[in-house]
């Protein structure tokens, strides 16, 4: 997030190369793109373990982060009409952000469940080695869906910059903990072979309750990333149980 919004911001913005808004928003999708097809290579043809690759690429994306914006935020606010591509309204009473979040889970749904990149994905996390043995070209699959995911991160990355009018480099920070807790809370199962679209999106909500109870309640930041730990280890354990408490 903090890379591809970086990058969209220093492609419009005033202190930047000033291209019209669509361009950035181009720059900021391929530069998510790039970053997925990074991750699904060392995954796929270095054979790199998943999570080690995609924590080392998030080390390294936070890093060119501040090193493109300079250690400081981009200001976007001078940018006409950015703002409203998160925050303003298509449909009257609810934000863009809410409207790409339903339309997007839809096109999530369909490809998930209607598509063989959905069905590759799920067989692959399901049990890899018998996948590529039915002939099915488990690296290629492999890598669209990284690729997939990068796409969806950079459009994570443009409306965040849009909601905040301005690109921080430091944008992002443990939201992958929010991601595997929301994800795991809607059903995907850690170890691959199960998930659900809808179930994800719950899941994210189901968090954002949380935390704005907790916040209302008074609660300190610091307690409430303590709740978020609980809250995944509960999600792990029910995890294990649906799978009859069977664990490597």
């Amino acid at each position: 997030m903090a890379a591809t919004s970086t990058f969209t911001a220093i492609l419009i913005a005033d202190a930047g190369l000033r291209l019209p808004i669509w361009v950035g928003i181009l720059g900021g999708l391929l530069a998510g793109a790039l970053i997925g097809l990074i991750n699904g290579s060392l995954v796929a043809y270095v054979r790199m373990q998943p999570m080690i690759a995609t924590l080392a690429m998030m080390m390294v994306c936070a890093g060119t982060a501040l090193v493109i914006a300079n250690g400081k935020t981009i200001s976007l606010r001078s940018i006409q009409g950015w703002e409203s591509i998160a925050m303003g309204q298509v449909i009257p009473g609810v934000p863009n952000g809410v409207t790409i979040l339903i339309l997007l889970a839809i096109i999530a749904g369909v490809v998930m469940n209607k598509t063989a990149i959905g069905r590759y994905s799920l067989a692959i996390g399901s049990n890899k080695e018998a996948t590529r043995i039915s002939g099915v070209n488990t690296r290629r699959w492999e890598v669209l869906a990284y690729v997939i995911c990068g796409v969806f991160t950079g459009i994570s990355g443009i409306l965040m910059s849009s909601r905040l009018a301005a690109a921080q480099p430091t944008l992002g920070q443990g939201y992958e903990m929010y991601a595997i807790a929301a994800a795991v809370i809607g059903g995907t199962s850690l170890r691959g072979g199960r998930a659900s679209i809808f179930g994800a999106v719950i899941g994210a909500v189901t968090i954002q309750t949380i935390f704005n109870g907790l916040t209302v309640m008074g609660v300190q930041d610091q307690w409430q990333k303590v709740v978020l730990g609980v809250v995944v280890l509960i999600a792990v354990f029910v995890d294990i149980m649906r799978r009859g408490g069977k664990e490597e």
